[in-house]
Order: C-alpha cells, then structure tokens, then sequence
C-alpha cells in the first residue's frame, strides 16, 4: 500500500541499497550488497575535496559466500566512495567474518566485534548501519 501524499518538500539525500543472492555450482551461495549514498547539493569534504551532487558519498560492495549451515565461507569487500581517509583501509578487516556461524548470535558477534578484536570492520564513519540522519543545508 502507498504512503499517503507527502507535504512539498526536497529531496537531500538518496540511498540505494541492493541485495541478491546466488546458488553457486559448488553448492555454496553468495549473497551480494551493493550500498550507494548521494546527496543532491553539492558540500566541501576535509578529505575529498569539494563533492559535487551526484556524486556518491558512500559507494560499498560486501559478498559473502555462504554454505547451508549459513557458516560464512568467503568475504569480499570494496570501498569505491568513502567520506573520510580511514573508510578505504577498512575494507580488509571484513575477512574477519570469515567462518562466522549463524548459530545463536553467531553472526551479530561478528558485525559488533565481540568475535575477535578485528572482527568489527565497520566504523560509524565509514559503513554505515543504519539510514543516515536528516541533514539541512
């Protein structure tokens, strides 16, 4: 069901989110997210530089590979776009998922870090987790 008519009003920021999944032929499956974040003005970045509209703030490939267990085979992850410096080193630390189970928490002990020291990759600065907050101009 559609939402109901929203008041006038303009749009600051877009994210776009893809999640799929895949049976491999070895039996294993991949499932693949894709994470876009952009705004439609442009703003000045200590890192970057001026980011013009449209371009993406946060660009982020995450495959993992899977088995029926849902143990987590393989980790590939890439930052093609980050606000700050520090996001493009964390892409490697995502290998730390790896043989992650889904057994009780199993997983959520992985994302939060609680698995190992490294098995936290994701940064508030840098993955996001969650939809950005409301910004103004």
């Amino acid at each position: 069901m559609p939402l109901p008519d929203p008041e006038t009003r303009t749009r600051l920021h877009e994210r776009r989110l893809s999640i799929d999944g895949y049976q491999r032929e070895d039996g294993l499956f991949d499932i693949e997210g894709h994470l876009v974040d952009t705004k439609t003005y442009d703003f000045d970045s200590q890192w970057r530089g001026k980011v013009e509209a449209g371009v993406p703030v946060h660009e982020m490939w995450l495959r993992l590979t899977i088995d029926t267990s849902l143990t987590i085979r393989a980790v590939a992850a890439e930052l093609d776009y980050g606000p700050f410096q520090p996001c493009h080193e964390v892409a490697p630390n995502f290998s730390a998922w790896r043989a992650c189970a889904s057994a009780p928490a199993g997983w959520a002990r992985c994302a939060n870090g609680s698995a190992g020291p490294r098995a936290a990759p994701t940064s508030t600065k840098c993955w996001p987790r969650s939809p950005p907050p409301p910004t103004r101009r």
